[in-house]
């Protein structure tokens, strides 16, 4: 018997099909990143596209040339995880955006096959919760985690203030005591132009340690790289230009 138009995974992604051309280009995009990224950096610097307000079929090209994508949404995350899941494609996800403490039962509950890494824990309460909701949710695995620190003191900016070491080492050693939670490194988004945000992590990361450095973006990741990123988060570089039909 053939599959029926009702036989077909579900999806809040309206159809796209891309030219094996635009398939082609988004693949040429990130290898270029990648290249530079590596010219620099050596081969051990990851870069993470970043696909927020992308369909799922632009992911999907750039299939197995990549297969960890960051994501800054979390309710678009799950609808991505779900769509590659029902079509049983193997991508993976790091959330890279601002972690409200009533989504992350969301994320447990939906992410347990998908979800990586959170990118942007910066509190014990966070750290708590997120450890109790994968213990309810039966985790197999430890969830990969990266403290977001504040390198540039802004009022717009979360994180913990970089230069408050010892609440950042606390927050290092409650990770530590969580069988289902893993400690990588760090992140930031620092102020734009102002290189003296990547030395600062750096100078953190130095004393804290970790294996991941997570820093810089579409715009200057190729000098992030050169003050000690090993991970960049580029998106409109990879992707192109972002439209923005839905937050959440």
């Amino acid at each position: 018997m053939s599959a029926s138009a009702d036989d077909a995974p579900s999806s809040p992604f309206p159809p796209m099909t891309l030219t094996d051309e635009a398939k082609q280009e988004l693949v040429t995009n990130y290898e270029t990143v990648l290249a530079k990224a590596r010219a620099i950096g050596g081969d051990a610097v990851n870069v993470l596209p970043v696909s927020k307000t992308k369909h799922p079929e632009m992911i999907a090209a750039l299939l197995p040339t990549c297969t960890v994508f960051g994501e800054n949404y979390v309710q678009e995350l799950c609808d991505k995880m779900n769509y590659f899941e029902e079509r049983g494609l193997e991508v993976k996800f790091n959330f890279i955006g601002a972690l409200q403490s009533n989504k992350i039962n969301k994320l447990a509950k939906e992410g347990k096959n998908s979800l990586l890494r959170i990118d942007t824990v910066s509190s014990s309460k966070v750290i708590n919760k997120l450890s109790n909701s994968l213990a309810t949710n039966e985790w197999s695995r430890p969830l990969g985690v990266c403290l977001q620190i504040d390198t540039s003191l802004e009022d717009s900016k979360s994180g913990i203030p970089y230069n408050d070491v010892e609440a950042i080492k606390s927050l290092v050693e409650l990770l530590g005591e969580k069988d289902n939670l893993e400690y990588k490194g760090l992140m930031t988004i620092g102020a734009p132009g102002d290189m003296e945000c990547f030395d600062r992590l750096k100078a953190v990361f130095e004393e804290v340690g970790g294996d991941v450095l997570s820093m810089g973006m579409s715009g200057d990741f190729e000098e992030a790289i050169k003050r000690g990123s090993t991970e960049v988060r580029v998106g409109s570089t990879v992707f192109g230009k972002r439209d923005y039909p839905v937050k959440s």
